[in-house]
């Protein structure tokens, strides 16, 4: 436990109340902290504390038992005798059946393991999720910080102009209300992140009130190399124990058919009992030493055992079917994935080309506001233009983010 403590304060810093967290710590902050990920972990820790049933079967089962005991025999007078047995049962034959139970077992010690995987991979994925989330909203944040401090620069301007006659005063309104919506909106954007901030905390493992600091902007690479990735998803968690449960119901109904085959056991026994169980003056004569063979065999059981294997035959089909569903869905979702990331990617490339067309556009537009050529509307379409077009900006490197998500689920990255 503490060699990744070690590695997690090497890798972020948790002062005054505030954690700088990196894309990259997620994963190991989940698994150290994260409450769903640490109940998966012991669910498969409680499977695994069942293993090599079958050898353990064939140990003798000891049982001993010593007392005393004050009795009154018909017309005897009151006796105390101490009493004592140690005795023992062992498995030689169960027709298959601790076999099978040994293979349900270890089924469901790995469905445990995949289940356990595959919650890591879940909560991992919500993380992943509000990060991009908390730095899209931050990087928004700063865009509208910034065209606030353009609004006013140019509401100085405008105020200028109408002190010296140039404009009018419905042009000051204009930015006036201009500025009063980007406040606004800076306003709703702190609660958001607040919020996002306050989940992340949580699904991280702290308290929260912690204030999590992240990149201010939304990256994102030229050359991607899970879009080059050949993905198998024969490998999902998901998957696979889906089709663990479906043998799991395969064992047991394949153990309900055996109901009819005959155990042996080897037993035994070596005690001493009371005078009230034996009449013999003598304790040595109520010592009994007894080492036997036992033949059990259930000889009709009302049609219960064909109910069941029925049943668990049934489920072991319909846990198949569930499977194979699953695994068309899921592949299907990775294909959409996979064009949601390459049409992202296409739009991310083409829209940087916009981005610098619209500052140019807006300084030119003012440029022509000076002069007399504009007015104050075509300032104010300009800006919410550009604000508009870095934030969709913004959204597309964030919308991209999230599609790769769901591709490093499935991967497992």
């Amino acid at each position: 436990m503490i060699l990744p403590l070690l590695f997690l304060l090497s890798s972020f810093s948790l002062l005054a109340n505030t954690l700088n967290l990196e894309y990259d710590d997620i994963p190991n902050l989940i698994k150290v902290d994260n409450q769903h990920v640490k109940a998966a972990e012991l669910r498969k820790e409680s499977a695994e504390t069942r293993q090599k049933y079958f050898e353990r079967s064939f140990l003798p089962k000891l049982e001993g038992s010593l007392g005393v005991e004050n009795f009154k025999t018909g017309t005897q007078a009151n006796r105390t005798d101490p009493y004592g047995e140690i005795s023992f049962k062992m498995n030689l034959y169960r027709g298959g059946r601790d076999r099978l139970e040994n293979r349900l077992i270890n089924t469901e010690m790995q469905a445990a393991s995949f289940e356990s995987e595959s919650t890591f991979r879940a909560e991992i994925k919500k993380a992943r999720i509000n990060f991009w989330n908390l730095v899209s909203l931050q990087e928004i944040f700063n865009l509208t910080e910034k065209a606030i401090l353009k609004n006013k620069k140019n509401l100085l301007m405008v105020e200028s102009r109408v002190r010296a006659g140039v404009s009018i005063e419905t042009d000051k309104i204009e930015f006036e209300m201009y500025d009063f919506e980007l406040e606004q909106e800076l306003a709703r954007l702190k609660i958001l992140r607040r919020n996002i901030e306050r989940d992340l905390a949580i699904l991280l493992g702290f308290k929260d009130d912690v204030a999590i600091t992240t990149i201010t902007e939304v990256n994102h690479k030229h050359t991607d190399e899970l879009l080059r990735r050949d993905l198998n998803i024969k490998s999902s968690p998901i998957i696979k124990s889906l089709y663990l449960k479906s043998d799991e119901a395969e064992i047991k109904a394949a153990q309900v058919s055996k109901w009819w085959i005959p155990t042996l056991d080897l037993y035994g026994s070596n005690g001493v009992y009371t005078f009230r169980e034996k009449e013999f003056e003598s304790a040595g004569n109520r010592r009994e030493m007894v080492v036997g063979l036992n033949l059990t065999m259930e000889l009709y059981d009302g049609g219960t055992s064909r109910i069941d294997r029925q049943y668990k035959t049934l489920q072991s089909h319909a846990l198949k079917k569930e499977a194979e569903q699953s695994y068309l869905e899921l592949n299907s979702k990775i294909e959409g994935a996979k064009a949601e990331l390459v049409f992202n990617h296409e739009l991310i490339h083409q829209t940087e080309k916009i981005v610098g067309k619209a500052e140019t556009y807006l300084n030119r537009t003012l440029e022509e506001y000076k002069r007399g050529v504009k007015n104050s509307p075509d300032v104010l379409a300009a800006l919410e233009k550009n604000l508009a077009i870095l934030k969709k900006f913004a959204e597309l490197r964030h919308d991209y983010q999230l599609a790769r998500i769901e591709l490093l689920e499935i991967v497992g990255d």
